[in-house]
């Protein structure tokens, strides 16, 4: 697949110091947060102690295609090992035989230990990237790109282990060239998706380089084998997961993420992300940078010490009252939709003039030239705001637009995907697993 890359740069900023629903049907959630004022001392742009800072721009597939949010949420239900709801089946057919398969492909639980899983039917999808960050590995440096995802915890790649087929059109890293590069004995990986799709291999240790940053052994999981929904992709070359170390897939021991690694060396033990509609977004290492938000940043610890969670305590649609509504969600890059529990999103579409739910797809559309209200959802006493124009997923075909904003209810938790997050600036603290929300400049209808 042909690319071009867009500006990517790794920048150093100096060495700065290395219809409301009823509550009952919410979950009980209690929100404790705090605005960045009440913090000690503010993170921005201030030199507090040696250490790097810089800035990555994404990288934008030119070639990526909007294959809807049908295609999107069983990503998304396969991505978390959750049995779709039946209102999904005639999705799962339509992208089935769209690829010549049969409709239904089996698919039973993780691979390791004993645990027994769901049966479960899905097509297989293409993993197509729409946009990627520059990673450089080993020693001399050997560049790819990788799908930086704060929803899991490896850092996988295609290598020269992987099998023939599927490195075609893929950078590889290739441990025989690289004089830091060392195998680990005894260790594997494997993560596999709800669709039956995956990779796994072996594990290495050896140099990384992300922007003004690197970390000199680095588990660095080497593909061997790779699904061919995943090799089809060609404009990722793996993934660079910025979750927690104790969702890492290797076996018998888990492997400390890039930034759990990374975060002594920086000036502050900080990512950012400033995600952006219909253009290359920025992630930040080291800093806050205050140019890249508006208003005060408020914080919140994670209620997960798997996944960067929050608490949410309610909502509101467009200009009207803001409704009590609890719930926690996960803050996950690797997912492209906003997910809310089913109540709200009833409540949203109903002030979608012909908004109604697709009856074969399975999901929410509407009339293209309906007006989309702009959703506010509340974090402690934070409201952040999504664009109505933001919660538009592009044509069906019909005359009807998919929904950005899609139910979570068969899922273990809400999801605050890429539609919620191109309109907000969002802070990672990895040394003390606290996520911070700010409302930023957004682009006009």
């Amino acid at each position: 697949m042909k690319f071009a890359l867009l500006a990517v740069t790794a920048i150093q900023l100096g060495t700065c110091v290395d219809a409301s629903p009823a509550k009952d049907l919410a979950e009980k959630v209690e929100v404790n947060g705090w605005w960045e004022q009440e913090t000690s001392a503010s993170l921005e742009n201030r030199a507090i102690k040696p250490g790097k800072t810089f800035a990555l721009t994404q990288v934008k597939n030119t070639n990526y295609q909007v294959r809807g949010a049908p295609f999107d949420l069983l990503k998304t239900y396969a991505k978390y090992h959750t049995r779709p709801p039946k209102s999904l089946q005639g999705a799962i057919k339509t992208y089935s035989k769209a690829k010549g398969e049969e409709a239904i492909s089996p698919r039973i639980g993780p691979k390791h230990g004993t645990q027994k899983g769901w049966v479960q039917a899905f097509p297989s999808f293409d993993f197509d990237s729409e946009y990627v960050v520059p990673v450089t590995i080993g020693t001399p440096g050997q560049r790819t790109y990788l799908n930086l995802d704060t929803g899991s915890a490896d850092l996988w790649t295609f290598s020269s282990d992987t099998y023939l087929p599927a490195q075609r059109g893929h950078t590889l890293y290739k441990p025989k060239n690289s004089d830091t590069s060392k195998l680990v004995p005894g260790e594997k990986w494997s993560i596999e998706y709800g669709d039956g799709s995956g990779a796994s291999g072996i594990l290495y240790r050896d140099r990384v380089e992300i922007g003004e940053t690197y970390v000199k052994s680095q588990a660095i999981e080497s593909a061997i084998h790779v699904s061919e929904s995943i090799f089809e992709d060609g404009f990722s070359h793996g993934i660079l997961g910025m979750g927690f170390g104790r969702i890492n897939s290797v076996l018998p021991t888990k492997q400390k993420t890039y930034m759990e690694n990374v975060q002594d060396s920086l000036a502050e033990p900080v990512f950012t992300a400033d995600l952006q509609k219909q253009r290359p977004g920025t992630y930040s290492f080291g800093y806050i940078n205050k140019d890249q938000h508006k208003g005060s940043i408020y914080y919140q610890k994670s209620v997960s010490e798997e996944f960067w969670q929050v608490s949410l305590n309610g909502y509101r649609v467009g200009p009207g009252s803001f409704n009590p509504y609890s719930f926690t969600a996960i803050v996950d890059t690797g997912t492209t939709l906003l997910l809310a529990p089913g109540p709200i999103v009833k409540a949203y579409y109903a002030r979608v003039k012909g908004a109604r739910l697709h009856k074969r797809m399975g999901v929410m559309v509407f009339p293209c030239e309906s007006h989309l209200p702009d959703f506010i959802f509340g974090m402690g006493p934070y409201r952040g705001t999504v664009p109505g124009h933001y919660m538009s997923y592009g044509e069906n075909g019909d005359g009807s637009c998919y929904g950005g904003l899609q139910t979570s209810d068969d899922l273990p938790f809400a999801i605050l995907g890429g539609i919620l997050l191109k309109a907000q600036f969002v802070v990672f603290n990895i040394a003390n697993h606290t996520i911070g929300f700010a409302n930023k400049e957004t682009i006009n209808e």
